[in-house]
C-alpha cells in the first residue's frame, strides 16, 4: 500500500472522529474503501493482497490509537472492513466472469444449433442426389446418407431415440438380444464421445442418454429387460474404454498440435479420466432410480459389481490419464505441477483452519449459551493456549 493510501486512512479516521461520527460502521467503511482501491491495483496477486491488508489494518489501528478509539469493536471493524474491501472487488470480478461464461455458453449453444442445421441440410442434399439416380446407385447413396446420419446422431440430438429404435428391433428379433444391444450401445457411445473432446460432463450425458434409451425401450416392450440392461451397460462401458484409449492417442499428438491443445485442456482431460469409472457408476445408479423394478435391480447390481472389483474401464482410464500427464510434463508445463502442489498445500491449510475455526465457534457458542461473556473469553484463551502448546 502506498503512503498516500495510509495517509488517506489516517485522515479519514481523524476527520470522522472530529465530526463525532467515528462509529464501527464508519471505520469499516473507511478500511473497506481503502482496500478496494488497493485490491483493484494488485489484481488478485495473493502476496500483494496479504501485504496490503496488513498495512491497511495497521494504518487504521494506529490512527484509532492516536484518537483514543482503539477499542475491541473499533479494531474489529477495521479488520472486517479491509477484508470486505477485497471481497467487494473479487466478487465483482467473479460476477463479470460468470456473465462472460454465460454469454459464451449461449454462443456455444447457438453454434451447436447451427451445426445441427447445417448437417441436416447437407444430409438432405445427399438424399436429393440419390433421387437423381435409380436402382442400385440410388440405394447405395441412400444407405450412405443414413450411415452418415448415424455418425452425427449426437450432434443432431437423436442418440436416445436412435438407441431406443435399435433396441426395439433387437427385442423384436428375439435372438442374441444382449449381444446385439452391447453392439448398439457401444457404437452409440463411441460415436457420441467422438464428436467432441473428452470431458466428464460429456461422459455423464452420453452414458445417461444411451442407458436411458435402452432401458426405456425394453420397459416399453415389457420383455428381455435384464438382457437389455446388461447389454446396454456393457456396451456403454466398452464405448467409454474406446473413448479413454482415444484420449490417450490424442494426448500423444498434442505435442505436434500444440495450438489445438492448450495446457489447461490437457490438465482437465487428465482429471476427468481419473473419475471416468466413478461417472459410469454414478450414472448407473441415476438411471436405476427412475427405472422400473426389474431394470433398477439389474442396474444396481452392475453398479455394485463395478465398484467392488477392479475393472478394465478403470485400468484404461488410469493409463490414459498417465499418458496425458506425461504429455504435460514433456511440454514443460511446470506451472500446472506447481499449481497442483499449491492446491495440495491449500487443502492442508484449509483443513487446519477448519479445526481452529470449529473449535473457536464451539468455544464462543459455549460462552453464549450460558449468557456469560467472561466464559467465552476464557474459552478463547484456552484455545489460544492449546495452539501455543501445539506449536511448541
Amino acid at each position: 500500500m502506498s503512503q498516500t493510501m495510509k495517509s488517506r486512512i489516517k485522515a479519514a479516521i481523524k476527520d470522522a472522529e472530529t465530526r463525532g461520527e467515528l462509529t464501527a460502521e464508519d471505520i469499516s467503511s473507511i478500511a473497506r474503501d481503502a482496500m478496494a482501491r488497493s485490491a483493484k491495483r494488485v489484481k488478485g496477486r495473493t502476496r500483494d493482497l496479504q501485504r496490503a491488508t496488513r498495512e491497511a489494518v495497521t494504518a487504521a489501528v494506529k490512527a484509532l490509537e492516536e484518537v483514543g478509539e482503539a477499542g475491541r469493536e473499533q479494531v474489529a471493524a477495521a479488520l472486517r472492513g479491509a477484508i470486505d474491501g477485497v471481497k467487494q472487488v473479487e466478487v465483482q470480478a467473479l460476477e463479470e466472469a460468470r456473465t462472460e461464461l454465460s454469454l459464451a455458453r449461449a454462443k456455444v449453444h447457438e453454434e451447436e444449433g447451427r451445426l445441427a442445421a447445417s448437417i441436416r441440410e447437407s444430409l438432405e442434399g445427399g438424399r436429393d442426389a440419390a433421387n437423381e439416380f435409380a436402382g442400385e446407385i440410388k440405394a447405395q447413396l441412400e444407405d450412405a446418407a443414413t450411415d452418415a446420419k448415424l455418425k452425427s446422431v449426437e450432434l443432431l440430438g437423436l442418440t436416445q431415440a436412435t438407441v431406443q429404435e435399435a433396441v426395439k428391433h433387437a427385442i423384436d428379433a428375439g435372438t442374441d438380444v444382449e449381444k446385439t444391444v452391447v453392439n448398439v450401445a457401444r457404437e452409440a457411445t463411441a460415436e457420441a464421445m467422438a464428436d467432441a473432446r473428452f470431458n466428464a460432463e460429456r461422459v455423464r450425458r452420453v452414458t445417461e442418454t444411451v442407458l436411458s434409451g435402452a432401458v426405456e425401450s425394453a420397459e416399453k416392450a415389457g420383455s428381455h429387460i435384464r438382457e437389455t440392461v446388461s447389454g446396454a451397460a456393457e456396451g456403454v462401458r466398452q464405448g467409454l474404454i474406446g473413448a479413454a484409449e482415444q484420449a490417450q492417442r490424442t494426448a500423444a499428438t498434442a505435442g505436434v498440435q500444440a495450438k489445438e491443445f492448450a495446457a489447461h485442456e490437457l490438465h482437465e482431460t487428465k482429471e476427468d479420466l481419473l473419475v471416468l469409472e466413478e461417472q459410469f457408476i454414478a450414472t448407473l445408479h441415476k438411471v436405476a432410480d427412475r427405472s422400473g423394478e426389474a431394470a433398477k435391480k439389474t442396474l444396481r447390481e452392475l453398479a455394485e459389481g463395478t465398484s467392488a472389483t477392479g475393472s478394465h474401464l478403470r485400468e484404461e482410464a488410469i493409463k490414459a490419464s498417465h499418458a496425458v500427464a506425461g504429455q504435460l510434463r514433456s511440454r514443460g508445463e511446470t506451472a500446472l505441477v506447481k499449481a497442483a502442489e499449491v492446491s495440495s498445500k491449500l487443502a492442508h491449510m484449509l483443513a487446519e483452519e477448519a479445526k481452529v475455526l470449529g473449535s473457536r465457534s464451539f468455544a464462543v457458542a459455549r460462552g453464549a449459551a450460558t449468557g456469560m461473556w467472561e466464559g467465552t473469553k476464557e474459552a478463547l484463551r484456552e484455545e489460544e493456549q492449546k495452539k501455543e502448546n501445539h506449536s511448541e
